[in-house]
């Protein structure tokens, strides 16, 4: 098994390259290359309105098009050490956001991303809820719609809070969903902490023109409002 693609940051020029596939990233100024979580390079992003990497489309056109479509299922997984704020919403239902990774832009509901988030009044989330701090995974679901699943960092059910999770050391992030049994899934550090289970061979739509960013938001390219530190 191989990845679509893999961006291991374990280089020495201007771009992120991409080992596995062609969406190699364009380096903006407010992610800087740092020595290795694991291996020899890693960037550190200053949740700055440059904190950011593009990593371009994956030549889609139209939805269901390019390298970021995919038929039976998505993988999403990095290695961080978030510093996210975790501050809550004080003029809108939006707080502070951090993007992982986000790729949508064009196209809309279609999107796919991986962020710290902290919001309330969701009417998207599957299992519906509150939940404050968390990890949020967003996928468009055929028959469904697009779906984000919460995992709260809470402290409860083998859950980390927040604090916990910001000790300066590396963790393991995963989201996947698997089209044949329909379930979507949240690992933290090897253990499954939240999941929601579609029926089994729930199609995804994802892929299109839109631009996919590792590290803020490719919707926002001159504001800091979903920028990752």
């Amino acid at each position: 098994w191989r990845p679509k693609h893999y961006w291991s940051f374990d280089g020495s020029n201007d771009r992120a390259i991409d080992f596995s596939g062609v969406a190699t990233g364009i380096v903006s100024p407010g992610a800087k290359r740092i020595k290795g979580l694991v291996g020899a390079g890693a960037f550190e992003f200053d949740n700055s309105k440059d904190a950011r990497i593009n990593v371009g489309s994956g030549g889609g056109t139209v939805p269901a098009s390019g390298s970021f479509a995919v038929t039976d299922g998505v993988t999403i997984e990095a290695l961080i050490v978030p510093e996210y704020s975790g501050k809550g919403p004080s003029n809108s239902r939006f707080g502070e956001m951090d993007e992982i990774f986000r790729k949508d832009q064009a196209d809309k509901d279609h999107r796919m991303l991986l962020s710290f988030q902290h919001d309330f009044g969701k009417t998207n989330l599957r299992p519906m809820g509150e939940f404050a701090e968390s990890l949020s995974f967003g996928l468009y679901i055929l028959g469904q719609g697009y779906h984000e699943l919460k995992l709260p960092l809470d402290g409860v059910d083998g859950r980390p809070t927040l604090a916990q999770l910001k000790d300066g050391k590396m963790h393991h992030v995963v989201a996947t969903y698997d089209v044949k049994s329909g379930l979507k899934a949240i690992y933290l550090d090897g253990k499954m902490l939240a999941s929601y289970q579609y029926p089994a061979g729930s199609k995804m739509l994802s892929g299109g023109s839109g631009l996919a960013n590792i590290g803020n938001t490719p919707n926002q390219p001159d504001t800091a409002a979903e920028a990752y530190a």
